[in-house]
């Protein structure tokens, strides 16, 4: 099936170019790169799903520890 993408023309030459390095049609670029990003976001909805799991069993964490140690952990990891 053929379809229409919209994408800036610098991204387009970097994609091309790397496409080509390793002997890959545009189409198989594209279809590669679609392919990990959905294997990608469906494990972490699975994650997502079993760590809410957990917590509906055991209930929601709480007190000041649980919290600072939640507050570490994205602050350490705010790329913003």
């Amino acid at each position: 099936m053929r379809t229409t993408i919209s994408v800036a023309a610098t991204k387009l030459e970097r994609f091309d170019r790397v496409a080509a390095q390793h002997g890959m049609s545009r189409s198989q670029f594209y279809l590669r790169a679609a392919r990990r990003l959905a294997n990608h976001l469906e494990r972490n909805d699975a994650l997502t799903a079993q760590a809410n799991a957990g917590i509906q069993r055991a209930g929601q964490p709480s007190g000041f520890l649980f919290l600072r140690a939640s507050e570490g952990a994205i602050s350490s990891t705010d790329t913003f």
